[in-house]
């Protein structure tokens, strides 16, 4: 298997996750669910055999003595996802509802969140992703932009002193390469977004298309290489504060957009 699909379901799923007897109450599962951040738990016998679940807006809308026996939602194939599930099919399903369980009838083996979307697994599966982009953009610059360093808008100063004592360090090392491969992530994005034929290689219909679009690609590049949160609001919406979900899809299916088109470049 490639290791870049190993951010599967069951890599990025919370293991084990906490549960409720069938016998405890809503109102003080209500306050236990909300004690612990969880928006939901499994419900499970007496001989601790997964029977269903509960939200925290179920047993907050349920009165405070029912049993969780009586207001347990059952699990059904619309809450539950298989651990060999991709990262693609991740994203998409937590796109959907905002958390899966893992397991079978015998016992729930994980919980799927959009705050899962932060681990370790995740990153690695991103960063493999960028680092394969940077190299694409380069082998476009190569090809449609050999001039960059006149050719760029804006291009000057300290990104262009950046890059020469970059290449200066390693041609000391004798290992010097072409000055393209020592301009930062955020510099090849502005040679692609301000040249035409990288923009148009990219499949944008414009440079300011290619810009905008590209500059949450930069920022997400940012927070995987600084191991700040990728998803920073598990809403969904659009025009929330902070990356959504629905954000962090869009850029993750331009990525793959990108490297699709740029590959015969490579």
């Amino acid at each position: 298997m490639d290791h870049t699909d190993s951010a599967t379901a069951r890599a990025i799923a919370t293991p084990d996750p906490a549960t409720r007897p069938v016998g405890a109450g809503a109102g003080e599962t209500s306050t236990w669910l909300q004690a612990q951040g969880f928006d939901s738990a499994p419900v499970v016998d007496d001989d601790d055999r997964p029977v269903g679940y509960v939200t925290v807006e179920t047993a907050q809308e349920a009165n405070s003595d029912d049993l969780l026996e009586a207001v347990a939602s059952p699990l059904t194939i619309e809450v539950l996802i298989s651990g060999d599930a991709s990262f693609e099919t991740v994203l998409d399903a937590l796109y959907e509802r905002s958390f899966y369980y893992l397991g079978d009838r015998d016992r729930i083996s994980g919980i799927l969140t959009r705050a899962d979307l932060n681990s370790e697994s995740v990153y690695r599966h991103l960063f493999t992703h960028l680092s394969r982009l940077e190299h694409a953009f380069r082998a476009c610059i190569t090809e449609h932009a050999p001039d960059w360093r006149e050719t760029t808008p804006g291009l000057k100063g300290d990104a262009l002193d950046d890059i020469d004592q970059r290449r200066e360090q390693a041609a000391r090392a004798n290992i010097e390469l072409e000055p393209i491969h020592y301009a930062q992530f955020s510099t090849l994005k502005r040679i692609v977004a301000n040249n035409e034929a990288c923009w148009e290689a990219c499949g944008f219909s414009a440079g300011h298309q290619a810009g905008s679009r590209l500059d949450k690609v930069v920022e997400l590049r940012n927070d995987v290489a600084h191991s700040r949160p990728v998803i920073q609001n598990t809403n969904r919406g659009i025009g929330e504060s902070g990356r959504t979900i629905t954000e962090l899809e869009e850029t993750y299916n331009q990525m793959q957009e990108l490297q699709e088109r740029l590959a015969p470049m490579q």
